[in-house]
Parts: C-alpha cells; structure tokens; sequence
C-alpha cells in the first residue's frame, strides 16, 4: 500500500504495472480511507471520505494539467460545526405529523 501511495496515479506507475492497476488505486484508496475512519472514531471525532465527483472539474480547480497525477479519494476528518440554521427531525416525523404512523394496512 504504501508504494501505491507514493507514487499515486502517476502514469509511469500505470505504464509499469498495466491498465489493471488503475482500479487497484481506487481500491488503495479506499483502504485508506477505512484506516482514516477506524482512527478519526478511535480519538473522538469524525471523517468522511468522497470518491464520487466530477474529476476534470476539480482538477482544474487544483491546477492540476495531463493525466500524470489523477485525484482518486477526498477525505476530510475533524469535529462537528453545530448549524443552528438546519433543523434535525427523527425519521418518519412527517408521518408522524400528518397522522400516519407508516405501518401498512392490515387486511
């Protein structure tokens, strides 16, 4: 894991190990971020990772020109920003209101 890290999505480590290795990557990744999970929980606070977003997009953003390192995983760890602006209702509470408990019919 730790050369798939070191040398991250680089083309020559592609080139080398073949067009198979591309999934591996994603798959290290994803190790990763398990490991960054188990530890954010281990010491208290919380992470979430995103491996799903427009590429080209954020690597513009980024600065980042060619194919010869690829954004694969965003991962973000710390603690939690209470927003007094966002209410949070228990699940079903719509229900609730409206006089239905969401249990189906009996018959």
């Amino acid at each position: 894991m730790r050369e798939a890290v070191s040398q991250f999505g680089q083309e020559r480590f592609l080139r080398e190990r073949g067009a198979w290795w591309y999934r591996r990557l994603f798959w290290e990744a994803g190790v990763l971020g398990q490991a960054l999970y188990l530890e954010a929980e281990a010491i208290g606070i919380r992470a979430t990772g995103i491996g799903c977003y427009f590429d080209d997009l954020f690597h513009g953003l980024l600065g980042i020109k060619g194919h010869g390192f690829q954004d694969l995983y965003h991962f973000t760890v710390g603690g939690p920003v209470e927003d007094r602006r966002i209410q949070t209702l228990p699940p079903y509470a719509h229900l609730e209101r409206e006089g239905r408990s969401g249990e189906r019919p009996s018959n």
